[in-house]
């Protein structure tokens, strides 16, 4: 049986049970209902009936009290209170569900009230005193009225009461039912889980790992194995698929020993790009792995030269160049490489096909190269973020269609080992001698700060750093000691900067640093402690000698100082401006700068 028809039986046993549960627990809640109702109606009668006898009661008192011990203005107003608390109770009973006896005794005492009013009202009115004859009529009334309705209110008022202790009873009873019940069902439903955990364990778990293993065992290698078929269910199938599988991937391994066994290319293109691979795992520098990676693609081929154009892919954008390199003897430019890909090289980009040309390019300059003839491949990384371009130029007899093939093979596999690497990304934004962010990422980096800080209504500040007589210090030391020197800098202001600022070589011997939501002041406390920091390190120069080296800061704040990217940049270099004009080694505000405006207590108040 299918495992979708195994689940359908339980899915519909389920909802069955489920329906008897749903009206077994409407039954009792409604059997509790209805006695809790009938309960709640006895209570009512029971309640009326006592507060109908409570006020006659009370209206009795007083009038006697009145006849026979005081009259006076304070009973004749009790009197009168009682009499329309005992009408208004009277006047309940159309809201209550009396029995029939209960609604005779409410209509002999609504029958009897007028008169019973009218003899109360007359004795009330009587300023004279109360006569003989009239404590006689009330007292006739008493015993025919007031005695006979108190009499049959105590006996309904003792029905009542029982019946309310046995609806109680009743009622309890019925909740009892009603929690066994559903304790009971409660039970069947934890079964019915529990019953299924073992059922899904069993008929679906179990036949998954057992999958599940065979497959990673197929993964790693071992293509011997293959899933047992045992049943005729959805399990079964996905075994039987999963042998198919293995069957076919045996055929295509078996295939491509064949071709490797046969084709001595293959092997040199193998052994070419494991030297590759051994050169990237190894950590060099990613311009010899570029350069290795040309020189062995012109080698495989036996041509003159080999060029790489790496770019980055944008959403709905041109690609951006973000490296090129080649083996020509000249050195080519970014825009060099623009050029060329917007060229020659534009439709190879567009449509992401090889080219194959065997006739001389006279598009190039005349400074460039010769290309005589060429072959361009395109590639894509494997997450299709970095587009490349793979052009080998000049080989003697022309390109071949075996020769695309070959080039494709080989410069897949290496383009996607070398894009792999994150240090490609990183040399395309990173300062190759100081690890800080370049100029280009500075400049991007910090219109995005702007916008944030105008966004959010927050402060962004700029540090511009330039070392002290650094041209004096390289004519003394010489270059590679000046290169130590800017590495040596770099390092300290990275490690005195937090890890949301933003560090960057600006040019030269010169560094800026982004402070995200730093104010003026603390800015220049920062800066004050890069500059402290820098001026007491001192750095080992060739033969065991030591140098210390000092920097001049500058910095300005957005918005106070500044409304722009290039504002803050220009004032930032006033500042570092003025500190040079000062003496070095110090750090200056833009506002302390001439070129600042005055505020208010920066001098003259304003007009």
């Amino acid at each position: 049986m299918k495992i979708s028809r195994k689940f359908d039986i339980y899915t519909a046993f389920i909802t069955v049970l489920f329906i008897i549960a749903i009206l077994v627990s409407y039954r009792a809640i409604r059997a509790i209902s209805d006695e809790t109702s009938n309960l709640f109606d006895v209570s009512n009668e029971f309640d009326y009936l006592t507060r109908v006898r409570q006020k006659l009661t009370d209206l009795q008192h007083n009038t006697e009290h009145y006849l026979h011990v005081r009259q006076g203005d304070d009973y004749s107003n009790a009197i009168m209170r009682d009499l329309t608390a005992y009408e208004q109770a009277l006047g309940l009973a159309s809201a209550m569900k009396l029995d029939e006896e209960e609604l005779k005794l409410i209509r002999f005492a609504n029958d009897g009230l007028p008169e019973f009013s009218a003899l109360l009202m007359r004795l009330i009115k009587k300023k004279d005193g109360i006569s003989a004859e009239d404590k006689q009529a009330y007292g006739g009334l008493r015993v025919d009225y007031i005695e006979k309705i108190l009499q049959e209110t105590d006996t309904h008022w003792k029905e009542d009461l029982k019946k309310v202790t046995g609806m109680s009873g009743r009622a309890k009873a019925a909740r009892t039912r009603a929690m066994g019940l559903l304790a009971v069902l409660s039970m069947i439903m934890i079964i019915c889980v529990l019953a299924a955990r073992i059922f899904f364990t069993r008929i679906v778990l179990a036949p998954i790992r057992e999958i599940e293993k065979i497959s990673n065992d197929i993964a790693r290698g071992d293509i011997s194995k293959r899933g047992p078929v045992t049943s005729d269910d959805e399990f079964g199938g996905l075994s039987k698929s999963i042998n198919l599988m293995a069957d076919a991937i045996k055929e295509k391994i078996d295939k491509l020993e064949q071709v490797v066994n046969s084709e001595q290319a293959v092997v040199r293109e193998q052994k070419l790009l494991n030297e590759l691979m051994g050169i990237i795992a190894s950590g060099v520098d990613i311009n010899e792995v570029l350069r290795v990676f040309l020189a062995r693609t012109r080698d495989l081929l036996q041509a003159e030269h080999s060029s790489i154009f790496i770019m980055e892919l944008r959403d709905n954008l041109e690609p951006e160049m973000k490296i090129f390199a080649n083996t020509f003897e000249e050195t080519s430019t970014l825009d060099c490489a623009r050029t060329m890909v917007k060229g020659v090289f534009f439709n190879v980009i567009k449509t992401l096909t090889p080219l194959r040309i065997n006739t001389p390019l006279g598009e190039t300059p005349v400074s460039h190269l010769e290309m005589r003839n060429l072959l361009a491949v395109p590639l894509v990384s494997h997450d299709k973020n970095i587009l490349g371009l793979i052009v080998i130029v000049n080989k003697e007899g022309g390109f071949s269609k075996d020769d695309e093939d070959v080039l494709f093979t080989f410069s897949f596999q290496a383009f996607q080992a070398v894009t792999l690497q994150q240090e490609i990304m990183h040399y395309a934004t990173t300062d190759g001698l100081t690890g800080l962010n370049n100029h280009r990422i500075f400049r991007k980096k910090l219109q995005e700060e702007i916008r944030r800080a105008e966004r959010y209504g927050r402060s962004v500040s700029l540090l511009m750093i330039d070392i002290d007589h650094f041209k004096a210090f390289n004519d003394a030391h010489g270059h590679q000691e000046g290169d130590h020197a800017l590495k040596t800098v770099a390092g300290i202001i990275n490690k005195n900067i937090r890890s949301t600022d933003f560090g960057a070589r600006y040019g030269g011997e010169e560094f800026a640093v982004i402070l995200p939501e730093a104010t003026g002041p603390q800015a220049h406390i920062i800066a004050e402690r890069m500059r402290m920091s820098i001026s007491s390190s001192g750095m080992n120069l060739a033969e065991g000698r030591q140098k210390t080296v000092t920097i001049s800061i500058g910095h300005a704040t957005f918005p106070d100082d500044a409304v722009s990217d290039e504002t803050l940049i220009r004032n930032a270099d006033l500042g570092l401006y003025s500190s040079k004009e000062r003496g070095r080694n110090r750090v200056t505000a833009y506002s302390e700068t001439a070129s600042a405006p005055l505020r208010p207590g920066d001098g003259e108040p304003p007009a």
